[in-house]
């Protein structure tokens, strides 16, 4: 496998960045149990962030499910999605398996999963950034191929830490708190 590390080097001095993915509990039937497939189309967002930046969704949807205004119009669509996961008395459960990255990794991630899951079953509005510019100029271009292929990578890597650690559901009133 190419040394993805060596490709995205950066002059960022901090690496503060991560990818996640809001997991829809609802889509899997055992979550002490859970098949990969299982967890797969459980997947309902895949998303690049610093801070709180997954809980602060949470909160956005959680704000809009009460009527209230939220900061990006644009957001919507997948704020009501989480909201129709409360809805079933189920929470949302937060998976970000690599953090202390720079920001053009983490957009390389992102949009390498994306690119791997398809971008019809998840609730990004976009298929992420364009890999190819995120690169260092004189880096070769990564094939398609290899682009999916991190991002099956990092789902199944994804997949052993949900497995492995407690799966925390997030419910709208914890989103508020």
């Amino acid at each position: 496998m190419l040394n993805f590390r060596k490709h995205l080097i950066k002059s960022e001095n901090v690496k503060k960045n991560f990818y996640y993915f809001l997991i829809d509990p609802t889509k899997i039937k055992n979550l002490d149990n859970s098949t990969f497939e299982e967890f797969r189309e459980a997947i309902d967002y895949v998303g690049k962030g610093s801070g709180n930046r997954a809980l602060a969704q949470l909160k956005n949807a959680a704000l809009l499910k009460q009527g209230k205004e939220i900061p990006n119009k644009k957001d919507a669509e997948k704020l009501k999605r989480i909201g129709k996961i409360w809805e079933k008395g189920s929470g949302v459960i937060i998976v970000h398996p690599f953090s202390y990255m720079s920001e053009n990794e983490s957009f390389f991630r992102e949009s390498s999963i994306i690119a791997a899951l398809g971008i019809d079953c998840l609730a990004n509005e976009r298929n992420g950034h364009n890999n190819h510019k995120l690169l260092p100029p004189g880096t070769r271009r990564w094939a398609d191929h290899e682009i999916i292929l991190l991002g099956v990578y990092c789902v199944y890597n994804a997949y052993l830490l949900f497995c492995r650690d407690r799966r925390q559901q997030i419910y709208e009133g914890d989103a508020l708190k």
